[in-house]
């Protein structure tokens, strides 16, 4: 009973940490959108890119100079780097372009990721409400959470480079198609059919009891 009791109590813990996380990222996220929104409607002139030939390709450090000092400029994010192979040489041309798709493929990132958070906050609400973490929502938050990591392995390797392409200032360094992306969800998904087997034997020594 006191083992219960404990677990309980730590699965408990755990719930409030992920719900302050979790509120705590999405108010992050939204400012730093809201951020970026305000940073596209700035004139050209307020964006430099500095491009540098490497073996691997262009990299890239796109900046945004269009706040000078005070708290806004602390917590904005002012400066961007491209990892070579992203940017071609027509990126010159359009340092505004590069800096708010940068930002915004950035931000898409973020986003997904706050889901993370949100799936494991439903978790933990789910075992303290049900007292067992096998249960159904359980299965599925974990499923959820699974394809989540997926997704966010993709958004982070190829948006960028995806958009940059299409905009004409990047290289085609994306791959459309590339099952490596599925290796840090499968561990979540295995893990989803293994909770949802477990509520299943609990159902029945339940209703055998």
């Amino acid at each position: 009973m006191k083992e219960k009791e404990a677990a309980k109590k730590r699965c408990g813990e755990f719930g409030m940490v992920f719900r302050f996380l979790f509120w705590f990222t999405v108010i992050l996220v939204a400012a730093y959108c809201l951020a970026g929104v305000w940073t596209a409607f700035r004139p050209a002139s307020d964006f430099t890119i500095s491009l540098t030939d490497t073996p691997s390709g262009i990299y890239g450090v796109s900046e945004f100079t269009g706040v000078k000092s005070g708290l806004l400029s602390e917590i904005m994010i002012k400066k961007l780097e491209f990892d070579p192979g992203i940017l071609s040489d027509g990126a010159r041309q359009m340092p505004k372009a590069v800096f708010v798709t940068g930002y915004f493929c950035k931000m898409a990132a973020n986003i997904i990721f706050t889901a993370i958070f949100w799936f494991l906050r439903q978790i933990f609400r789910n075992i303290e409400k049900y007292e067992t973490p096998f249960v159904k929502a359980n299965s599925r938050a974990i499923l959820g959470m699974g394809i989540t990591v997926i997704v966010l392995c993709y958004v982070q390797e190829n948006l960028l480079p995806l958009m940059a392409f299409i905009q004409k200032f990047g290289a085609s360094g994306f791959t459309l198609i590339d099952l490596g992306y599925l290796s840090p969800g499968i561990p979540f998904l295995c893990l989803s059919y293994m909770f949802e087997y477990g509520r299943i034997l609990q159902q029945e020594s339940d209703e055998t009891l």
